[in-house]
């Protein structure tokens, strides 16, 4: 997406005062509008991974009258958001009651489900999923924001199966400390690389099949799916933005 505005409203690259890294997915708040139908007063919302709190703010001035609860593992970024519900917890394990809340905002968060063993990873993706689905009304919206990996299979300066060495997954990178890389390495160097300092995190690209599976797995039906490829606001970086909106069917089925 070319605009960093929407209806006047930041959704893509406004600094937090503190944070020094911009947001890197757009915020999906039209999205949720528009399966509303502009009607959003009185619903309730969960930002999930609301990290400093720029989503949650954008949540909540384009989304007129929707209470919106900011959810994230960092509890100094929780002190920084400004809302009156703030919840530290896991995606993994979130503590609400089934049926809680009318949407869930989850942007750029699965990109950070990831796991040094890659069965335990996609086990943890699967269970965001399913969390999700639990936390969510019937006939309300989950919608996801995050990286997607086709584009950038062929166009960004990633080498996926060398990463994959290290991680063992295709689509998952290892984050490399600044100064280190896989230049003049070997596949095994490569591979020796992993459990080093060399290593800051992991983090998932995904494609949109495996993002689809994940929804239509957790019991969700998907309604709509996007793909928009946009420039960081650090670095600019060509990347694909993958938004997919999901709705919990009226009559479901507990899981």
């Amino acid at each position: 997406m070319s605009e960093a505005l929407i209806g006047g409203i930041p959704v893509w690259n406004e600094q937090i005062t503190g944070d020094k890294i911009p947001g890197s997915t757009r915020i999906p708040v039209v999205e949720i509008s528009e399966f509303f139908n502009g009607k959003t007063e009185g619903l309730s919302g969960l930002d999930l991974g609301s990290g400093q709190g720029r989503s949650t703010k954008v949540l909540e001035n384009y989304l007129v009258g929707s209470k919106i609860t900011a959810l994230d593992l960092s509890f100094s970024g929780l002190t920084m958001t400004q809302t009156r519900d703030r919840v530290q917890a896991k995606a993994e394990e979130l503590p609400f009651e089934a049926n809680s809340f009318d949407f869930i905002n989850v942007c750029g968060v699965m990109t950070n489900i990831v796991h040094e063993n890659p069965r335990v990873a996609k086990e943890m993706r699967a269970k965001v999923l399913s969390n999700l689905y639990w936390a969510v009304k019937p006939g309300g919206c989950v919608v996801i924001s995050d990286f997607g990996a086709q584009h950038l299979m062929d166009n960004y300066q990633v080498n996926y199966d060398r990463h994959s060495l290290i991680t063992g997954e295709k689509g998952t990178i290892a984050v490399l400390k600044s100064g280190e890389n896989f230049v003049g390495k070997s596949d095994e160097e490569v591979a020796a690389m992993k459990g080093t300092s060399a290593i800051e995190r992991y983090a998932h690209h995904y494609t949109p099949s495996e993002l689809m599976d994940l929804i239509k797995n957790a019991g969700f039906d998907l309604r709509k799916y996007s793909v928009e490829t946009v420039q960081t606001p650090i670095g600019n970086k060509t990347i694909e933005n993958i938004i997919m909106l999901a709705e919990k069917p009226r009559e479901h089925i507990e899981i």
